[in-house]
């Protein structure tokens, strides 16, 4: 069985101990094997695993990349498997080249990824920085976004944001 597991690899000092996350991409080829259970696997030697991606669909979170060949029942066995060996699961949410998040009611949207992260029992929400929206618009919706996930999963809840040059519009929204 191929290892189907998309790992960018992040390496990162935290009280001396180096995590190892990566991202799970159930997405890819139908032929290959697209569970969780590959992860399991590997016996806890990954600590956090990101679910690509899910994304707005008018205004609610989607999950349809992250479930195109694994079904959500699936996912939800894998995902309490890996917490039964202490690794932590989360989602990656991204807008699309035909949504992006200037254009949905972001409240709405964290509703629906809050839901959806309670349904599914994740530790973390990864927010990806890539985008296609016009850079007028990128460091408000980012901002807003943000607020609006914060209020709805609270201050306890781990969010992560993902930014790939750290740019001026980055470091605005960080």
């Amino acid at each position: 069985m191929k290892l189907q597991i998309i790992f960018y690899l992040f390496i990162s000092c935290i009280s001396a101990k180096q995590l190892f996350n990566g991202y799970f991409g159930a997405y890819f080829d139908q032929n290959i094997s697209n569970t969780l259970d590959d992860v399991y696997a590997l016996n806890a030697s990954i600590d956090n695993v990101i679910l690509a991606f899910g994304s707005p669909y008018n205004d609610f979170l989607t999950l349809d990349f992250t479930t195109k060949y694994i079904t959500q029942d699936r996912l939800s066995v894998g995902i309490s498997n890996l917490h039964s060996i202490g690794t932590k699961v989360g989602i990656s949410i991204m807008d699309t080249s035909t949504t992006n998040w200037n254009q949905i009611d972001l409240s709405i949207f964290a509703k629906s990824v809050a839901n959806k992260i309670k349904e599914m029992n994740l530790d973390f929400v990864d927010v990806d920085a890539e985008s296609s929206m016009e850079m007028r618009d990128y460091v408000p919706s980012f901002i807003t976004l943000i607020k609006e996930l914060r209020q709805e999963l609270g201050s306890n809840f781990t969010l992560i944001y993902t930014c790939y040059t750290g740019s001026d519009e980055d470091k605005l929204i960080l």
